[in-house]
């Protein structure tokens, strides 16, 4: 079936003029020239044509039929065809996408992309624009389930596969390539481009990468990949680089994480982002203590003047410089809270309340902070306590005093750290997952506060890499002990390291709730470890019910037993908020969303069911108080870029 898409009537484009200048022909003309290659299905006549249009018969129309036409033209598995439908629809003005067409073309995209949580709100709207269309609802149907199971047509750990073996291909191409930067010949940005390419299936815009050339020391090149201070973001990528063939380690080392700058170097260097531009030499630092929780404020003349626009760029600048200065575990580990400060000259005193005093006269500036959880047995600080000012260039030195086991830091030890926290749970029966927490222990705390607070940001990311994350849910009998509950939990923690496997499923917590028990995992291949998950439930008998939700909170889940299943909505298996829509394996049983909570029903346009046929908060005026980092994202009891 094809996209059902109508466009108007057309005819082909003519160049006539003596002195060759194409005619921009009518958007009718064009228009009719698509419909009659649709109406034969030649959709690559179609994408021929629309390529040779010149840029001002690129009608917003016209860019629909075109992106509609890549939508039909592609496969199942394929991924460049429905790319270059979202790009054309991208490139279509905002004012013109409020309809029907525009949202379906993009949500069939991105469905036949894997990437159902985009999809959803568009297929929404598209019903929205036309409420009742069965096509629409359809795919509205078949997109919650994908995105309940997140069964990926090719999973991370295929991406990744297909990586480096391209990445194998080309090895003697990249190694000439760093040869002649070596020699002062070339640019590393040519071969930090073709990688990003290869990468293109496994990215992430939070991703970075920099090359560089053999040392004395070592005389392989050097890849560092670096998730700039994410921690969400770097489980994917510590997974990437596990997988890195044997025996290209020979030849080339692959680092996790912005290593620490010599400091003579990092002394020397200069980030201009924006409008701005930073020296460490020119900035000072201030780390100020409160409730527990270390932040940098930082001042120096380039914030002289600043505009609200300049922010974003000088906390990006800011958290590069103290990476270069420290390393990034160091930054992810002790300092991820940044505020900025007027600058007021270079000589100041601390006051006992914390307020930066003005030398020479002036508004002093505030310490401004973020509320975080404090864990029950710390009392509040007595207020905030303020080190020595210094400059940048000497906050390495004060840093390895501070934190002596810094030198030694990496990020992969990083990513092994937990955090617990002991909640108050929701006592109402009909409460979401995790909700009902009492007891939680994850080293990537930032899903579950995303989860919380039904933002899908990470799960987006993560979809957009064919990674799942989320929690297997269980339930024993109402009057097993803690101790079977325990010895169960454990259980299903050795099964997920030993028999699924580290290649398809990690296992990066755990919880305690007043209904079921959790393991929170990140899947590398959802299809394969679900699977696997069914033969546990099978062996044993004294789970009643147990399932899996990922960390799209209104996404669903998937029950592998639930007695209840058939029962009165109280019945575990019915309850609001836990309804499971996904493509489940065999063994498992996929129940029907609430009202409440799905989307209105749903498949899409009459003629695309196949391919074949078809947060940042605003910061304060840096001028005018301490400015906090408007990116920051909490975990678990800190205030943190998660």
């Amino acid at each position: 079936m094809t996209d059902p898409t109508d466009p108007t009537d057309s005819n082909d484009n003519t160049e006539r003029s003596l002195r060759t200048i194409r005619e921009v022909p009518a958007e009718a003309e064009v228009l009719g020239r698509i419909r009659s290659l649709n109406d034969a299905e030649d959709y690559a006549g179609i994408i021929a044509y629309c390529e040779s249009l010149p840029e001002e018969a690129r009608t917003s129309d016209v860019l629909g039929e075109w992106a509609r036409a890549w939508n039909n033209q592609g496969q199942p598995g394929e991924t460049e065809p429905f790319l270059k439908a979202l790009e054309l629809l991208s490139a279509v003005p905002e004012d013109a996408r409020e309809n029907h067409f525009w949202n379906f073309r993009r949500a069939y995209a991105l469905y036949w992309l894997d990437r159902t949580i985009e999809a959803r709100p568009h297929w929404r709207e598209a019903l929205r624009h036309r409420p009742g269309d069965t096509d629409t609802l359809e795919f509205i149907e078949m997109t919650d389930r994908a995105c309940a199971a997140q069964m990926f047509s090719m999973p991370f750990e295929e991406r990744v596969a297909d990586f480096w073996k391209a990445f194998s291909e080309e090895e003697g191409r990249f190694a000439v390539g760093v040869q002649s930067i070596t020699l002062g010949m070339g640019s590393f940005s040519a071969v930090a481009a073709r990688i990003r390419e290869l990468l293109k299936l496994i990215d992430n815009e939070k991703w970075s990468l920099g090359i560089h050339p053999p040392t004395a020391d070592d005389p392989r090149p050097t890849i560092v990949f670096s998730p700039q201070g994410w921690r969400v973001a770097a489980f994917p990528m510590r997974e990437f680089l596990r997988r890195a063939p044997v025996e290209l380690l020979d030849r080339w080392r692959f680092v996790l994480g912005v290593q620490p700058m010599a400091e003579d170097v990092f002394a020397k260097i200069s980030i201009r982002l924006g409008g701005v531009s930073l020296s460490p030499a020119e900035l000072w630092v201030t780390p100020v203590t409160e409730d527990h929780a270390l932040r940098l404020r930082f001042t120096g003349p380039a914030f002289t003047g600043l505009t609200q626009e300049d922010v974003p760029f000088i906390f990006e600048s800011l958290e590069d410089l103290v990476r270069f200065s420290v390393g990034e575990a160091a930054q992810m580990r002790w300092f991820n809270q940044f505020a900025i400060a007027p600058w007021t000259g270079e000589k100041v005193q601390t006051g006992n309340a914390g307020k930066t005093v003005e030398a020479s006269g002036g508004t002093p500036a505030e310490a401004t902070r973020e509320e975080g959880v404090r864990p029950a047995d710390e009392a509040p600080s007595a207020g905030p306590r303020e080190d020595p000012r210094m400059r940048l260039t000497e906050f390495a030195a004060w840093a390895r005093r501070k934190y002596p086991d810094l030198p030694t830091r990496t990020l992969e030890a990083e990513l092994e750290e937990s955090v617990e926290a002991i909640e108050m749970p929701e006592k109402d029966p009909d409460c979401d997952f995790l909700m009902d927490v009492k007891r939680i222990r994850t080293t990537c705390p930032g899903l579950v506060n995303q989860y919380r607070e039904n933002v899908k940001d990470f799960t987006i990311e993560y979809e957009r890499q064919g990674v799942a994350a989320g929690i297997f849910h269980f339930r024993l009998a109402d009057d097993a002990s803690a101790e079977a509950k325990t010895a169960a939990r454990e259980s299903l923690i050795r099964f997920m390291r030993d028999d699924i496997g580290p290649d398809a499923v990690l296992v990066t917590g755990w919880g305690t709730a007043l209904r079921y028990d959790y393991v929170e995992c990140i899947l590398w291949s959802s299809r394969k470890a679900l699977e696997k998950l069914v033969d546990w439930c099978a062996a044993h008998d004294e789970v009643l019910y147990a399932g899996w939700h990922n960390y799209v909170r209104d996404a669903g889940g998937i029950w592998f037993k639930n007695p209840n299943a058939d029962g009165p909505a109280e019945e575990p298996g019915d309850e609001p908020g836990e309804e499971a829509r996904g493509e489940a394996p065999a063994g498992a049983e996929a129940t029907e969303a609430n009202e409440e909570n799905r989307l209105s029903a749903g498949r899409a346009e009459s003629a695309e069911p196949a391919p074949g046929a078809e947060n940042v908060p605003a910061a304060e005026h840096a001028t005018e108080t301490e400015t906090e980092h408007p990116s920051a994202a909490a975990e678990i009891g800190v205030t943190a870029k998660a």
